[in-house]
């Protein structure tokens, strides 16, 4: 990924083709795969990432003469100096299939954290899940093939990897910031907003030499690729040929070992899914919870793969091995009282009472205003409170029984929502004297480190809501036509654009 300090070089494919044994491939490789995707997608919008490289620009090239091609995303992580004659190279070969092409540069953070070519990898697909969602596509089309599989797997496995990792990259796999994880869609699943579809993953790359070859495709040549600085590219280049020497079929063997890995990964899945839904909890303060007590009578292995899936569900990767083993250990003998702190991936895990709790990144980062912010209700569904990290959403309530407030009044009079400042007190039974709004929420439950973030809603000076808790009967109405109150933080960004 670091700049040479050379320009890419733009070339055609060269002139001596690859063995006869590869013509065809792509192309029988490629209507499979479609008409597996028409029968798990019907009518998908496809979008074709195309980096200007070989592989991309091949399937780009494979698609659009298919009529496929719906249109092509480009991204340029401004880490070459000329790195947009990449670009003009995809949007050339767009061009020639008649499939619009939509161009961004990223800027690539946090690299002292996870290192060049994965921050660059995370900003990529952050933006091109966002062009997905602008151009209104379904499934992003990436060119990885077989030898990719092979590389990956024996990359992973010297890593130390778990299943998942061994088990390399699923043909069609839900976009990580649409759902937990790798997972093929099962029978009756609802759709997801965005699918990763890897249609040559049975595909070698010299097959694909072959086809860039046969139809003269022109493509950018990275020279970053012959760097053997870069781990991929020396496995590539100097252990996988000694490899091949002794085990010409590796490409095929290792992703037989991917295939294996990823059935025994998707029935851990299954057992982790089965587990967390016993072990779960919402609750309406501390949100998607694990219940500790139900969590400990699970083995040690079966708490792992739990927590693994339930930090996949708050949008958090996996921690490495040691830190979920150190996450178990505390969590596991903290005492009851004990005010347990984790934090993994900048968000905070915390042990409370008889709950597993993470924090919302804004209710753990948001700084609490001391002042207040007055809002004249006309009619809207979301009122942004951004000084304290969140929104007010107003709707109808119609359950029977359940508290809100009136309409005409709300439209009538101005609501103040402001922080906690002390001495509230907050009467939630109608028959029942008023509280301190301390002791209610110790009563609900509500954490020490969430009671001053929490958002409290007053006509004028007299308390009328707090979120997570409720009104105050003396504000509020049971009957008639009533709104009722419910506060969302503001979740945390996933693009780099």
């Amino acid at each position: 990924m670091a700049s040479s300090g050379k320009p890419p070089r733009r070339v055609r494919a060269p002139d001596a083709a690859p063995a006869r044994s590869d013509a065809g491939t792509l192309d029988v490789a490629l209507d499979a795969a479609l008409a597996a995707l028409d029968e798990q997608l019907p009518g998908a919008t496809i979008a074709v990432a195309v980096s200007g490289g070989r592989d991309s620009i091949a399937l780009l090239h494979a698609l659009g003469t298919r009529g496929r091609a719906h249109i092509a995303l480009s991204i340029d992580h401004g880490l070459h100096d000329e790195s947009g004659a990449w670009v003009d190279c995809a949007r050339n070969c767009a061009a020639t299939q008649g499939v619009t092409l939509r161009a961004a540069r990223v800027e690539v953070t946090g690299v002292g954290r996870r290192g060049l070519e994965e921050a660059a990898r995370v900003a990529r697909y952050a933006c091109l899940a966002q062009l997905c969602r602008e151009s209104g596509a379904n499934v992003l089309a990436l060119a990885h093939h077989l030898d990719d599989v092979a590389e990956t797997v024996l990359l992973q496995a010297l890593r130390g990897s778990g299943l998942a990792g061994i088990a390399a990259m699923p043909v069609l796999a839900a976009d990580v910031g649409e759902t937990a994880g790798d997972v093929s869609p099962p029978a009756g699943a609802v759709p997801v907003k965005l699918w990763r579809w890897r249609p040559l993953l049975e595909v070698p790359r010299a097959a694909i030499d072959f086809y860039v070859t046969a139809h003269g495709i022109e493509h950018a040549d990275d020279p970053s690729n012959s760097d053997t600085r870069y781990v991929r590219n020396a496995l590539r280049l100097q252990v996988l040929p000694a490899i091949a020497r002794h085990f010409p079929a590796y490409r095929q063997t290792l992703a037989r070992l991917a295939g294996h890995a990823a059935e025994a990964a998707t029935l851990l899945a299954d057992v982790a899914r089965s587990d967390l839904a016993a072990a779960a909890e919402t609750d309406p303060v501390l949100g998607d919870t694990i219940r500790l007590s139900r969590w400990l009578e699970l083995p040690p292995a079966r708490q792992a793969q739990v927590l693994r899936a339930w930090l996949a569900r708050h949008g958090l990767r996996a921690p490495s091995q040691a830190r979920l083993q150190e996450m178990q250990r505390q969590l596991g003998r903290a005492a009851p009282d004990a005010a347990l702190l984790l934090t993994h991936e900048g968000r905070h895990v915390r042990r409370y009472r008889d709950w597993i709790v993470v924090e919302t990144h804004s209710a753990a980062t948001a700084t609490v205003s001391p002042g207040e912010v007055t809002i004249n209700w006309q009619g809207e569904t979301f009122i942004e409170v951004p000084e304290l990290g969140g929104r007010l959403r107003i709707e109808a309530e119609h359950s029977e029984g359940a508290w809100g407030v009136a309409r005409a009044t709300l439209a009538a009079t101005p609501l103040v929502v402001r922080a906690r400042r002390g001495r509230e007190r907050l009467q939630l039974n109608q028959d029942g004297p008023s509280r301190s709004l301390k002791n209610v929420f110790q009563e609900h439950g509500v954490p020490n480190w969430q009671r001053a973030r929490l958002p409290l809603a007053y006509f004028g000076e007299h308390l009328l809501w707090v979120a997570g808790i409720g009104f105050d009967t003396r504000m509020a109405s049971r009957s008639g036509e009533r709104l009722g109150f419910r506060w969302e933080y503001h979740q945390e960004a996933k693009c780099f654009i």
